[in-house]
């Protein structure tokens, strides 16, 4: 048998379904992630997220807007802004990140924008 590309597309599903059973004995969110593979052999990485009480997996970027909104001047995370006619929650925030810092989501869709913008937004 040699490994291909279709066989570690089944392979990932195969072990995202068995890793979400165990994942939930532990209170993780396991997840396959990259796949990198030769004819012979095939290089897995698994990741795993630690649930919170809601179920939801840890988010850090969440995580870390709860620790920076108040010294940033900034509202609670899940807060919602009106920002060009749209409604958009607060999801979290990127530490790395320069100017566009802080992440918004609209009908599942996110984007970054300043904590300026934040600010100048209506936010509740």
């Amino acid at each position: 048998m040699t490994i291909t590309k279709d066989v570690c597309r089944l392979l990932r599903g195969r072990m995202n379904e068995a890793l979400e059973s165990v994942g939930k004995d532990f209170g993780i969110k396991l997840d396959v992630g990259s796949m990198s593979f030769t004819a012979n052999s095939v290089n897995i990485k698994v990741s795993g997220l630690v649930l919170e009480s809601d179920g939801k997996a840890f988010d850090k970027e969440a995580d870390d807007y709860r620790k920076h909104h108040m010294f940033l001047g900034l509202p609670e995370l899940g807060a919602e802004c009106f920002l060009n006619g749209k409604t958009y929650s607060i999801v979290g925030y990127r530490t790395k990140a320069r100017d566009k810092s802080i992440i918004i989501e609209n009908g599942g869709k996110r984007y970054v924008v300043s904590p300026q913008t934040i600010k100048s937004g209506l936010c509740r």
